[in-house]
Formats: C-alpha cells, sequence, structure tokens
C-alpha cells in the first residue's frame, strides 16, 4: 500500500512538471540558439525603452548594436510601456495572442503569467546567465532595473543639504506635508526584506511617514516635473532614471542622492512567450541585452543598466554604501507586503 501511495504521489508531482512546462526542456547551447536564429532571421521585440524621447535616440542604439553583432536577426521593435500596456499583453498571452518573441511584464505579473502558463522555459544558467538576475521558475530575466533615493530640487533645497538626507528624517515634524511620494511606494518594500529593515521597522516607519502628511503623487514622471517646477522641494522613493533624464533634457535643479540602505529595485520581467515564432531569435536577444555591451547601452539611453556593473551611470554614486536589492523570495510576495503597507499607510489598495 504504502510503495501504491509513493507511485501515486511521484504521478502527480510528474504531472504538475510537465503541465506547467510542456516545451521541450532541451539544454541549448549558445551555438544551438545563434543556428536557429539564423534560420528565423527575425525577432519581435516588446520591451519598455522608447524609440525616442526628446532629443535622445533610444530603442534603435539598442536595435544597431544588437544587429552590428548579429546582422542576420532582423528587428521589429514597439514598446510595452506602464501598467495599462502590460496588462493588455498578459490579457493577449492569456488568451494565446503572441505578438511578440520578447516580451516583458512587471515582476508582479508574474505569477498570473505563471498560472495561465504563457511562459517558456528557458535554461538560462546553461546559457551562462548569473544565477541572481534568472527568475527562480526559469521564466525569464530581470532587465532595466532602477537605483531608488531621494530626489530634490536644488532651488529649494541646497545641495550640501541635499546630500545628507536620510531616509529617516523624514518623520520628523520639520518635514510634514513638504515631501512627495508615490502612492505606490514600491521601495519600501525592499526596506521590508530581513536584510534591510524587516517587518517591523518598515511597517512603524510607514505609520510615521503617514502621520507626517506626505504629498501623494500617481504619476512618477509628474511627480518629477512637479519637483521641477518647485510645487514641493523633495521626492521620497525617486528612481534615477527618472532625475538623470530630466537632467538630460535640460533640467539643471534636479538632483538625487542615495542614502543607506541604498535601494536597488527588481527592474522588469523579460521573457519569451510561449508560442513565439522566433524564439531563438529572442533568447538571442535577451542573452545580448543583458550583456556587459547590451547593458551599458541600456545605461546610456535609459539610465537603468545593472547599477552594480562599474559601467552603469549610478555605479560610482552608490559604491562603499549598503546595497539592498531586491530579493527573487520578497518579490514573489512584492503584492502582499505592498498591500499591508498601503493599509499601515491608509492608501488605496488596488489590485
Amino acid at each position: 500500500m504504502k510503495k501504491l501511495r509513493s507511485w501515486t504521489i511521484f504521478l502527480m508531482l510528474a504531472t504538475v512538471v510537465t503541465l506547467a512546462w510542456p516545451i521541450d526542456a532541451k539544454t541549448l547551447t549558445l551555438d544551438d540558439v545563434i543556428a536557429g536564429a539564423k534560420k528565423e532571421g527575425k525577432v519581435r521585440v516588446g520591451i519598455t525603452v522608447r524609440k525616442k524621447r526628446g532629443k535622445m535616440i533610444k530603442a534603435p542604439r539598442l536595435i544597431a548594436a544588437f544587429q552590428k553583432r548579429y546582422p542576420f536577426i532582423r528587428v521589429k521593435h514597439t514598446r510595452i510601456g506602464g501598467s495599462r500596456e502590460r496588462e493588455k499583453v498578459l490579457s493577449e498571452l492569456v488568451a494565446g495572442v503572441v505578438n511578440y518573441d520578447v516580451a516583458t511584464l512587471g515582476q508582479t505579473q508574474a505569477a498570473t503569467g505563471q498560472k495561465a502558463n504563457i511562459f517558456r522555459k528557458v535554461e538560462w544558467r546553461q546559457l551562462g546567465l548569473d544565477p541572481n538576475i534568472i527568475h527562480p521558475l526559469g521564466i525569464g530575466v530581470r532587465y532595466r532595473v532602477q537605483v531608488v533615493g531621494i530626489a530634490y530640487n536644488t532651488e529649494l533645497l541646497p545641495r550640501k543639504v541635499g546630500q545628507t538626507l536620510t531616509w529617516e528624517e523624514f518623520t520628523h515634524p520639520k518635514w510634514k506635508g513638504k515631501f512627495a511620494i508615490d502612492d505606490r511606494p514600491r521601495h519600501l518594500e525592499i526596506l521590508y526584506q530581513e536584510n534591510a529593515w524587516g517587518r517591523k521597522k518598515t511597517l512603524e516607519y510607514a505609520r510615521r511617514l503617514k502621520a507626517n502628511q506626505p504629498i501623494v503623487e500617481r504619476s512618477r514622471s509628474g511627480a518629477i516635473f512637479k519637483l521641477m517646477v518647485g510645487a514641493f522641494p523633495v521626492i521620497h522613493g525617486a528612481g534615477w532614471s527618472h532625475v538623470r533624464r530630466q537632467a538630460f533634457a535640460g533640467a539643471e535643479n534636479l538632483e538625487i542622492t542615495f542614502p543607506e540602505p541604498v535601494i536597488v529595485s527588481a527592474g522588469d520581467l523579460v521573457f519569451v512567450p510561449r508560442g513565439t515564432k522566433s524564439p531563438n531569435a529572442a533568447i538571442l536577444w535577451i542573452l545580448w541585452s543583458v550583456s556587459d555591451e547590451g547593458q551599458r547601452i541600456l545605461g546610456k539611453v535609459q539610465f537603468t543598466g545593472d547599477p552594480m556593473s562599474p559601467r552603469s551611470s549610478a555605479y560610482k554614486r552608490i559604491q562603499g554604501k549598503k546595497i539592498i536589492r531586491a530579493s527573487w523570495e520578497y518579490q514573489l510576495r512584492a503584492e502582499s507586503i505592498l498591500k499591508e503597507i498601503l493599509i499601515t499607510m491608509g492608501y488605496p489598495v488596488v489590485q
């Protein structure tokens, strides 16, 4: 009877694995991928990077560098931007409509996509990628990460003061009603990690922030613009790339400081959908995009290259400081953690 029960359990587990990964899980080599990509000849890339912003050329620079290395692949680029566009892509993939060979979603959408079986499993580690950027379930990799700090208007707050700002001081009465924060303060999720502040300290901090009546902003880009025109002096939890893009466009009164612990976000999840027409070309694009060359160019055009790389624009600003990166363990719980933080701060919980 025990043998029968053990055999039944084995069959159930085998069935779960098979349902989760119906794609042939044959381990590919880079040579295999390149050979397959040559036959496919094209790739449809849906990522967050724009074609152009102001005077800065963005996606075309990535594409040109990729095609210089792999001239046998023609790239068609489409921008998948904010949450609405990502929800549309997710809905299409769930319905079996595959418009991209490379697609991107927010990290918190991964669980829904996993349940709907929209991801093609790739043995990324066997292809040489750093395990730290690979999703624990092998469904994709991290891309376009953000360093989070405190942005300020230098006309309202001198640099010598701004560069000494800490996370803790925004619970002081002197800042009451004088700083902005996003209505979904995801940077607090990372402080929630045990290797940062942990749950107890983070929730207590959230309560104290709420008591200090921050100005709640729904749009990150809108908040940066308001900061630039002097609507408030400081944004608590602003991204390096948001500040750098405005500076590149000519804003001379914006600066950012990175108090300890320095927060590094999880970034996007970039992946190969099931049912794609060019899986090998898609894998090759992703491998290149997270390589040193791809990250260097991404850092130049969008300031979201890996900040731990010496070639990153943020690298020098955070070296020598305690850095907390969003871990996969906590990222898998991100929505429930954010919900707890939002309830603590009295903000609406939007699903």
